[in-house]
């Protein structure tokens, strides 16, 4: 903190004799590795010769502060913490890795001698994240010669990295440094190494990191890797083939297209396949967007059709163009042709065509009888001018009036003028808003009339924030007041929030567990923030069982750990002990051993986080 603190004041001082005085301060800083990071923070706002004199010194404590002194201190720092405690530190800090953002913040100021001393210490770190992400620090500030040789002298180092993926990225850094003949042969390379990951959605994530630096010509290996994937159990969304074919797509070169589309072509399920040859458009010739225009005309999902007319429609020529609309028009799916399709293609065309789509798709969208997809249709809309808002605003009350019950009108109303307010000018955005708001109190679900309230919050004045506190007043449900209070909390005034809190905290202890509905991330998020103030820790425990996404229940163990009482202590810890997320159970152990009751379960619990952690 107080290396942080330093270099925010030098960057505003302006005296030779103060900027002096700040550097000198770096070396009252008692830690040594806090002060080589502040040191290393300080050189870009040092003149010379104090930048050299800092950068050698910075470097002097880089090359003397191997992994087994960082160790060391950091173990006489936790001399008084339990073995196992100082066990695990000593066994996660077995790297260089943390000496990498020390590195990388004085490259681009070191002298030749200097870079000298840090690729000698790259290229002998046994940690392969150092060696990488120092090593394209330091090309990234080379050319010509000296990068060709720094770059062909870290190939062998590089080659010596055994796990797959840092192999990888780390051979990559060096392509377009080395000479051609080394290139195409590291290139070759590469692709050897992923082709040898697993699992495959490994491979995907590794290819796509390094993609742009691999050459024109590696192009077909990489193909290669698409033709071998395994499709099966995936959805169209996570179809592997698909994924990699889009993230390649950009880097192909001409003569590979055909070999793309060849591949999108083989994929079995059609949806996959309709969007693959979309994803390569920007590159096909006339006869492939063609192809790729009947592939989505034969797709069976309306969305996905929908989906890959508009990432054609860019670049359609005519006559493709008005085939592409006339599919748009016939999609029967009205979410999908007024989201997606339709104003898809209205980013493709000039006045007055542009506006006669988007009447198309609110028309559409105002026929619909969902007010939730009726607001997301109009969401999706691209920027509009004010009379075309307008024709929204009047669609929007034609969608309510259809309504059977008054609930679902006072709803859709609501729903729909919240998704409008964000593109309205004022004065009209505030006269919408209070239509809105006025709309609120009739919607049957206390719920519903909540999440519209969050939706509105952040476009609402001072005077209409209190006005929709009111309609949170004459809630009936304890846990939906203290729900919509905490979600609106953000937007409040700083001289509101402390009010909002205390109600929060206030109404937690009246709402009762068979209020809760595990209806969304963002009802998660909210309930497990205030599970640890609840005062009925049974009550908390039954919510917290009822929290299907992972990390909001890590996050209401965590915060439920120091203030359970010993009876209630191991049911809770065995809801942490079930976390399949990794990161998630370590996290939560962590904190559990914190606050266990007693030190031979503290040992046990720091034990299971630290092999979680590593």
């Amino acid at each position: 903190f107080k290396g942080w603190a330093l270099v925010v004041l030098v960057s505003h001082l302006a005296e030779e004799g103060e900027i002096e005085e700040a550097s000198k301060l770096t070396n009252r800083i008692t830690d040594t590795f806090s002060q080589v990071e502040a040191k290393a923070l300080l050189v870009s706002c040092l003149p010379e010769p104090q930048k050299s004199e800092v950068l050698g010194e910075v470097m002097a404590s880089l090359r003397v502060l191997d992994d087994e002194a960082w160790r060391a201190a950091v173990g006489d720092a936790l001399a008084g913490y339990p073995s196992i405690l100082r066990h695990g530190i000593q066994l996660a800090l077995k790297r260089d890795s943390w000496k990498a953002a020390a590195l990388k913040t004085v490259v681009p100021y070191l002298s030749p001698p200097l870079r000298n001393d840090a690729w000698e210490m790259v290229l002998n770190s046994p940690d392969p994240a150092f060696v990488v992400m120092a090593a394209e620090a330091l090309l990234a500030q080379l050319s010509g010669d000296e990068k060709r040789d720094r770059a062909e002298a870290a190939m062998e180092p590089m080659r010596r990295i055994k796990g797959p993926q840092w192999r990888a990225r780390g051979l990559a850094s060096l392509v377009t440094g080395v000479s051609e003949a080394h290139s195409a042969a590291l290139a070759s390379e590469i692709i050897e190494v992923i082709r040898n990951i697993e699992p495959q959605y490994d491979l995907i994530d590794t290819l796509s990191e390094i993609v742009p630096h691999l050459p024109d010509t590696t192009m077909g290996d990489a193909l290669g890797l698409v033709r071998r994937l395994d499709v099966r159990h995936s959805t169209y969304e996570e179809n592997p083939k698909h994924r990699l074919l889009d993230v390649l797509a950009p880097y192909l070169p001409p003569s590979r297209l055909l070999e793309a589309l060849a591949i999108a072509q083989e994929i079995d399920d059609r949806e996959p396949r309709a969007l693959s040859m979309a994803a390569l458009a920007s590159e096909l010739t006339e006869s492939m967007l063609r192809e790729a225009l009947a592939e989505a005309q034969e797709t069976k999902n309306e969305y996905v059709q929908a989906k890959a007319l508009a990432a054609l429609a860019l670049y359609l020529p005519e006559p493709l163009l008005s085939k592409g609309l006339d599919l748009a028009r016939a999609i029967q799916d009205k979410t999908s042709r007024a989201e997606v399709a339709l104003p898809g293609l209205a980013r493709r065309f000039e006045e007055p065509e542009r506006t006669a789509l988007l009447r198309d798709a609110i028309a559409v969208a105002a026929s619909m009888d969902d007010g939730e997809r009726v607001a997301w249709a109009f969401e999706a809309l691209p920027e509009l001018p004010v009379p075309l808002l307008e024709e929204v605003l009047v669609a929007a009350r034609e969608v309510a009036r259809r309504a059977e019950e008054k609930s679902d009108e006072a709803f859709r109303l609501a729903r729909i003028l919240a998704a409008i307010v964000p593109r309205l000018p004022e004065p009209r955005k505030s006269e919408i808003i209070k239509q809105a708001l006025s709309a609120i109190p009739d919607i049957e679900e206390e719920h519903w009339q909540g999440q519209v309230l969050w939706l509105l919050a952040s476009e609402l004045s001072e005077e209409l924030f209190l006005e929709a506190l009111q309609i949170v007043e004459q809630m009936s449900s304890a846990y939906e007041r203290a729900m919509t209070w905490g979600f609106l909390i953000s937007d409040a005034s700083t001289d509101l929030q402390p009010y909002l809190v205390s109600r929060v905290l206030d109404e937690m202890q009246n709402f009762e567990a068979t209020e809760f509905r595990g209806i969304g991330e963002q009802q998660q998020a909210a309930i497990a923030r205030i599970l640890p103030y609840l005062a009925d820790l049974d009550k908390s425990l039954d919510l917290c069982q009822r929290i299907s996404a992972q990390n909001w229940q890590r996050v209401a163990l965590v915060g439920m750990a120091p203030r359970l009482a010993a009876e209630h202590f191991t049911a809770a810890l065995e809801l942490a002990r079930a976390l399949e997320d990794v990161e998630d159970r370590a996290g939560a152990l962590l904190a559990f051993g914190k606050h266990a009751p007693d030190q031979a379960v503290k040992e046990v619990v720091f034990r299971e986080s630290f092999e979680a952690a590593l």
